[in-house]
């Protein structure tokens, strides 16, 4: 039982967030609206996927990843919620009922020492980089 919970929790967090990617999808017409151009539809999606325009970075690739690893916890803390209160109105009263509560208590504790950690590590990066950028020289008046 708690595999077959478990996996259902899984299946719907990957649908979950699989639906943004779904939202994005565009219909590119002709211009007479009446009939599709597939090309310039798989170009222009294209683009929003793979952008060609310039390179990424290394600290936007670090970002990128410290996102995605944000969004994941969020995810696990979701189903950590879901199992535990799952698991609390099953327990009928029974010793089970502490199982649970410690369940969403950790996910609880564990999205907050998540989100307190993203909060100084953006702090941190910020003061860096305002110390690192150079300051710009003051303009020369013209007489």
């Amino acid at each position: 039982m708690k595999r077959l919970i478990l996996a259902m929790c899984l299946i719907l967090s990957f649908v979950a967030a699989a639906k943004p990617i779904f939202v994005f999808a565009a219909s590119y017409f002709t211009e007479s609206a009446t009939e599709y151009n597939m090309e310039e539809g798989l170009k222009a999606a294209g683009k929003d996927v793979f952008p060609t325009e310039e390179p990424v970075s290394l600290q936007v690739r670090i970002g990128q990843v410290i996102q995605a690893l944000v969004a994941l916890v969020g995810v696990i803390f979701l189903a950590m919620v879901v199992i535990g209160g799952i698991q609390w109105l099953m327990s009928g009263g029974g010793p089970e009922i502490q199982k649970a509560q410690s369940r969403i208590v950790n996910a609880t504790i564990g999205l907050l020492i998540t989100v307190l950690a993203y909060a100084a590590v953006s702090f941190v990066i910020s003061n860096i980089t305002k110390l690192t950028q150079p300051e710009a020289a003051p303009a020369e008046e013209t007489k």
